[in-house]
């Protein structure tokens, strides 16, 4: 699997390429959490968001479909008493309805099949008045789109959905989820994507 592959290389590549953003990311979601809350993070990737994101409230649960990436982040939560990391697929959360106040889900859904299957899940584990966040890098416009996911696939990376600003915004609507939207800017923008159970 490429995400075991990239796993040891992940935070001085990609990560060190949008630090700043990144750490904005984990402000935006910092700045929505309440001291009690039960946050599951699907595809944690190596761990940066849930690092930030741990001491901010009562229960994170890390999860990644990728060993390699989960082995990242396990290293870096070592001891954190109110962090589980586990290795999970975003399409099956082995997960009881309503148990999370807050799921995150950071630049995992433009690379899955069903997005649609993927958000829904999300929104079952979900408590009711609890928010599912999705921030996903995308394009400003169309045909950047495009091209970045040309060079991702040299990568060997596989993106299903190549969206830009407006068509991210689009397929939540044309797909029946009521999101708001916020924008942490940089050399590629990220779209922090909302829902409220």
């Amino acid at each position: 699997m490429i995400w075991d592959k990239l796993s040891p290389i992940y935070d001085a590549t990609l990560i060190a390429a949008n630090a700043a953003q990144y750490d904005a990311i984990a402000q935006y979601i910092i700045s929505r959490l309440n001291a009690d809350d039960a946050v599951l993070e699907c595809a944690c990737g190596t761990g940066n968001l849930s690092v930030q994101i741990a001491p901010h409230c009562r229960r994170l649960v890390a999860t990644d479909y990728s060993e390699g990436m989960i082995r990242q982040t396990r290293k870096k939560l070592e001891g954190v008493a109110n962090v589980e990391v586990e290795q999970v697929d975003v399409m099956h959360l082995p997960f009881k309805d309503g148990e999370f106040d807050m799921v995150v889900a950071a630049n995992v859904i433009h690379l899955l099949d069903d997005a649609i299957g993927a958000i829904r899940q999300m929104l079952r584990v979900t408590k009711k008045g609890g928010s599912v966040l999705i921030p996903t890098f995308v394009s400003r416009r169309k045909i950047t789109a495009e091209m970045t996911s040309g060079m991702a696939t040299l990568a060997g990376i596989r993106f299903v959905h190549h969206w830009d600003m407006d068509s991210y915004k689009e397929f939540f609507r044309d797909n029946g989820f009521k999101a708001t939207f916020d924008t942490i800017d940089g050399r590629m923008p990220c779209l922090i994507a909302t829902i409220v159970k």
